[in-house]
């Protein structure tokens, strides 16, 4: 009698099949498998006759070594027992993962998120390896923990991203998890000023920043009169110089909010002429 088989690999990663092919004859009446530092010593069903697919999984932070033995035997009263030995290495499962923490929690527009890789081998161990990110906009990191930065140009519909990570072992073994991040839509704080006269220190604001709840004005160092609303409404105040004689230039500061708790800020420079003070002798 002659034992004989083969194994499609000699190295897998973790989860990966091998196909057995072993010689049968009609003399041998016995093939023993042995499946030696392995858990599972079972072996699958032929198919068809002579071939038959094991899978292995190795959940530990190491390479397995895992002998493959075939026994044959006949009718003899010995059994003429024949052995054939084929060594494999089984390298470890990998877990790929991360969390995330963005700058604001609401996923407002733009959103600068940090990402923190949590990639381990599935038995405990250090991870050791590469990764490739794929953020889903277009650009790509290997850092092992980057920092993003998403956006989302869209003033009324938020935008979600794949974020995908490929971690690859020193065996070459790969696994991939993803995760998805909202971004708000788009808030444009803006406003325009009018003044009718310039004579005069009326001026005519008017909001342009679709989406804000609320507004929140900043006159700098001028007192407006009224005070101004604290809706999107256009409103006229007076802004009176401050100095006599020479022109007076300021800063007005908008800054809007909308119902995520999402802000914006614009800014205008103001500037006011003296009064006119007739004086005559």
């Amino acid at each position: 009698i002659k034992e004989s088989f083969s194994a499609s690999d000699a190295e897998i990663c973790s989860g990966e099949d091998i196909t057995f092919t072993y010689l049968r004859m009609n003399s041998i009446n016995n093939y023993q498998w042995d499946f030696i530092g392995y858990t599972d010593n079972v072996k699958p069903p032929d198919a068809p006759l002579g071939t038959f697919v094991k899978n292995f999984v190795n959940q530990s932070w190491a390479p397995m070594p895992v002998n493959v033995r075939l026994i044959t035997t006949n009718l003899h009263p010995t059994g003429c027992p024949q052995e054939k030995i084929v060594p494999l290495t089984i390298n470890p499962e990998v877990t790929a993962g991360f969390n995330w923490v963005g700058d604001s929690p609401n996923g407002c527009n733009p959103l600068d998120v940090t990402f923190t890789n949590t990639t381990i081998f599935t038995g405990g161990g250090v991870f050791n390896g590469t990764y490739y990110w794929d953020f889903g906009d277009g650009t790509t990191s290997t850092e092992v923990n980057p920092t993003h930065q998403f956006l989302n140009d869209d003033p009324d519909i938020p935008v979600t991203y794949t974020v995908r990570l490929t971690a690859t072992s020193v065996h070459g073994c790969v696994h991939e998890f993803e995760d998805f991040i909202t971004v708000q839509p788009r808030l444009n704080a803006g406003f325009s000023i009018e003044q009718p006269d310039i004579c005069v220190p009326n001026f005519l604001i008017t909001p342009s920043s679709p989406g804000a709840t609320s507004y929140n004005w900043d006159f700098g160092a001028l007192t407006p009169i009224p005070a101004p609303p604290v809706t999107g409404i256009p409103f006229t105040v007076t802004l009176n110089p401050t100095h006599p004689d020479n022109p007076t230039t300021d800063v007005i500061t908008l800054t809007v909010q909308n119902a995520l708790g999402c802000s914006a800020i614009a800014t205008r420079d103001i500037t006011i002429q003296p009064f006119i003070v007739p004086i005559f002798t």
